[in-house]
């Protein structure tokens, strides 16, 4: 059994793949199993993966017949996966040398069910900037762990026992999903600030300053798998607590997609419309709107009576959350904004 098994979907990467396979194919821990899906990539990814594959025995090649997007082809490679924990990489980024050595080595003394190491974020103009994220998990829990799913590993027998799998009808955030739910069956999170994965922002990306409605329409579908998984587990592993946190987190970050990433008028509408999907379908909406009606007043009184054009309006009309709550107050909406 390798000690960790590395799913690398492929689609359309040519001018970053070498620099990624070179960062996997030299890793000082040499046990692994790397796993290369092609998914019917139409530019010159596929020549450079059969040349790889030729020239290294640890590599296992697959190349589907058809492009099904990146859960499809990250599951298949899930099907095939022997290591002992498995890893997961996006062709265009790249990894420290010792980056699935040390996580290991990790995993071995603590038997974590999750080892997350450090991420940097990388544009192509050469600058680059390092995550806070670890510092907000180690404060907040690990719920916090709600992106940079790559820069871990995950007990493969953990993944396995509890059926996780990715989604393959959605292209954006499904990789958000496998993370949640393997945060929602297990506490057992380590994290390891000495190595570093090394995200490679493009257009379109995450991290992309605007996005096509098609990928914020993707984006919503994940959070609903989200939120689907939350109520099936909120009577065994989670407490009021939590699930209201997690609802209202979800919310805000569809909310956020409006203000951040979409262009469009009606892109912003899909996504407002979305977000009152979410309220509605809360089991304890009581619990929510205690809460959310205390951080974020206005917003949610919207919300509830489904005034989808007034929230487009506050979300178009203001630049970040704090001009929106200096006017609020300057409104003398009269409400307690204590804990925002």
């Amino acid at each position: 059994m390798p000690n960790i098994s590395v799913i690398i979907p492929v689609y359309n990467v040519e001018p970053y793949l070498k620099r990624c396979l070179d960062s996997v194919i030299n890793q000082t821990l040499g046990d692994i199993e790397i796993i290369l899906i092609n998914d019917c990539s139409t530019d010159g990814s596929f020549a450079i993966l059969k040349d790889y594959a030729s020239k290294d025995k640890r590599i296992k090649l697959i190349d589907l017949p058809e492009n099904k997007g990146a859960g499809y082809a990250r599951n298949r490679g899930l099907e095939i996966a022997k290591g002992e924990y498995l890893g997961f990489v996006d062709p265009d980024d790249a990894i420290d040398l010792n980056f699935y050595e040390e996580l290991y080595k990790k995993a071995k003394e603590t038997d974590a069910d999750i080892i997350k190491g450090n991420l940097i974020l990388f544009n192509l103009d050469g600058t680059t900037t390092l995550s806070t994220l670890n510092e907000k998990i180690t404060k907040n829990g690990r719920f916090e762990f709600s992106y940079e799913w790559p820069s871990a590993i995950y007990k493969h027998s953990f993944v396995k026992d509890n059926n996780i799998i990715i989604p393959e009808d959605t292209n954006n955030g499904e990789d958000v999903v496998f993370l949640y739910r393997c945060l929602l069956k297990t506490e057992k999170l380590e994290l390891l600030n000495s190595v570093n994965y090394y995200y490679l922002r493009r257009e379109g990306s995450l991290y992309s300053e605007k996005m096509p409605p098609y990928k914020i329409t993707n984006t919503i579908k994940s959070l609903s798998y989200i939120l689907d998984d939350f109520d099936k587990e909120l009577e065994i592993n989670l407490s009021n607590k939590d699930y209201v946190l997690q609802y209202y987190k979800i919310i805000i970050n569809v909310l956020e997609y409006i203000r951040k990433k979409c262009e469009d008028k009606t892109s912003k509408l899909e996504c407002i419309n979305k977000s009152i999907a979410f309220y509605n379908r809360c089991k304890r909406k009581d619990e929510l709107d205690m809460k959310l009606t205390k951080w974020v007043p206005l917003v949610f009184d919207m919300i509830k009576s489904n005034d989808i054009e007034g929230i487009y309006q506050i979300y178009t009309k203001y630049n970040n959350g704090q001009e929106y709550f200096i006017a609020t107050l300057k409104a003398n909406i009269k409400k307690d904004l204590t804990n925002v």
